[in-house]
């Protein structure tokens, strides 16, 4: 029974009317904020492509800006999008893998995570507007939260 549940969640998501299928590159702009009080400006980008109404893919780049003791640092993910519109808005929820650098000398490194996160987004023509909210689970570091708003064309 378990595997008919996946199989027909699966055909929903990917079966759908490829009718609005889209490329996307956006700028993002935000914060991490992590569980052990440190708190970093981000900008970015990020470029997807949307394969069904209900599902796309997205990998982004940020870099992130601390102030004072804390250190700059990088951000990357890939992140899979489940998307459910509601009349001009969509609600998204999202989940991946990523990785997070800290400009912190000789002895940094790139540090895993895994985050889900979810989101509200409105289009209007080409021009799309989105704020979300994800937290990442770090491998060997503190975890964070990472508020954002986006604005971009769908080519």
């Amino acid at each position: 029974m378990k595997h008919w549940l996946w199989l027909c969640a699966l055909s929903i998501i990917f079966l759908s009317s490829p009718a609005n299928a889209d490329f996307y590159m956006r700028p993002k702009a935000g914060a991490t904020l992590s569980t052990g009080g440190d708190a970093r400006y981000s900008l970015g980008l990020s470029a997807g492509y949307r394969w069904t109404k209900n599902f796309s893919t997205e990998a982004g780049y940020s870099r992130l800006f601390g102030s004072g003791s804390v250190s700059n640092g990088d951000l990357v993910d890939a992140d899979a999008i489940l998307h459910f519109p509601m009349g001009p808005a969509t609600v998204y929820a999202s989940g991946g893998l990523g990785a997070l650098h800290i400009d912190a000398g000789s002895g940094d490194a790139w540090k895993q995570f895994i985050d889900f996160g979810s989101g509200i987004a409105f289009k209007l023509l080409a021009l799309q507007i989105s704020t979300g909210v994800s937290y990442a689970i770090v491998k060997d570091a503190d975890d964070f939260i990472q508020p954002y708003v986006s604005v971009g064309l769908a080519l």
